[in-house]
């Protein structure tokens, strides 16, 4: 339980000490923004290598019976790799004065990954009670996801100077925003809310109820990190994404790190 508690007291410090800096205005919005993205990341790479280490740890007979910890592993995996890879177009590439286009491809490169989270995400909850559709979740959620790729390949985004800023945010068009909401809505959002529902409903062990209540819970962080990134502009949507963001990672952390037979 100790790298449990440690896990939570880095998310709470990084929540707090993030919202301190944000509030008294100590870090601008663009590098605020990649305060969020980078606090978040780390958290993300923290269960992603504890759990890739205990998957290692396994012989081969254990790690076919257990789907769910290699299908975690690529979750946290792939998520770290989304935020790391999304700090360059909204932080790095802005602030190093990249062209309008650079910025934009890699914000796209970084969705790809995000997509794929999506995916895995879906995936997997839809394993931890019914196993036998999560071919059809998978697939509805990959055309989904297809389709905001698409729509953002035609429509790009763009950069737009927003007043007390000395450098320009990365904008989505609005109709990739309705695609990219779409997509979150109907991955992470509808999913997470069924492992919350049936983690409540079902007669499963508590550790595997916490499990999926912590992970249920920490999708909907992603689903409003992402409404808040694309529709909401006032003074303290900075603070909110930082919540949204933290929230995600830090309550999918703690449910993939709290079943003791992943741990050494």
């Amino acid at each position: 339980m100790k790298e449990i508690g440690l896990f939570f007291a880095v998310g709470i410090v990084a929540l707090l000490g993030g919202l301190y800096m944000l509030q008294a205005g100590i870090l601008a919005p663009v590098p605020g923004l990649g305060m969020i993205l980078g606090a978040s990341a780390i958290l993300q790479w923290w269960v992603a290598l504890r759990l890739r280490g205990a998957w290692n740890a396994m012989p081969p007979s254990v790690q076919t019976n257990n789907q769910t910890l290699n299908q975690m592993r690529w979750l946290f995996t792939f998520g770290a790799i989304f935020l790391t890879v999304d700090l360059f177009p909204h932080v790095i590439l802005v602030m190093s004065g990249f062209s309008e286009q650079t910025v934009t491809t890699a914000h796209w490169v970084a969705h790809l990954f995000l997509f794929v989270y999506l995916i895995i995400a879906t995936r997997m909850a839809v394993m931890f009670f019914n196993p036998r559709w999560k071919n059809y979740a998978t697939g509805f959620v990959v055309l989904v996801s297809l389709a905001a790729l698409s729509v953002s390949a035609v429509k790009p985004d763009y950069l737009t100077n927003i007043p007390g800023s000395a450098y320009p945010f990365v904008s989505s068009d609005p109709l990739y925003a309705m695609f990219n909401m779409i997509s979150n809505v109907t991955s992470v959002g509808i999913f997470g809310l069924y492992l919350i529902i049936m983690s409540l409903r079902s007669n499963v062990s508590w550790s595997a109820r916490i499990r999926a209540i912590l992970l249920g819970l920490g999708f909907q962080g992603l689903v409003a990190m992402g409404f808040l990134i694309q529709y909401s502009h006032t003074q303290n949507t900075a603070m909110y994404i930082y919540i949204a963001s933290i929230a995600w990672s830090l309550l999918t952390g703690l449910g993939a790190l709290y079943a003791a037979r992943w741990r050494a």
